[in-house]
């Protein structure tokens, strides 16, 4: 038996992401495929209001209590 999960976030073309506008939860991620980039939610501000978190670089900073670790994520 496996220990892996699937995990699958939120994700739509840019243009969608504005269009729509959401709020999203605390700590849930978007992204948006043409652009390349994902933001995380806090609960208040809307998608065009968020900083993204993910650049076309494909890496962000994980912050794990107080550590801050590189993540690579593999976008292909």
């Amino acid at each position: 038996m496996s220990n892996y999960r699937f995990f699958q976030m939120k994700r739509d073309d840019e243009s969608e992401w504005v269009r729509k506008n959401p709020i999203l939860q605390p700590g849930e991620p978007g992204f948006s495929r043409d652009t390349n980039t994902m933001k995380v939610g806090d609960g208040i501000l809307r998608w065009t209001e968020l900083p993204r978190a993910l650049g076309p670089a494909g890496a962000i900073a994980v912050i794990t209590e107080g550590v801050t670790t590189p993540l690579v994520i593999d976008v292909q």
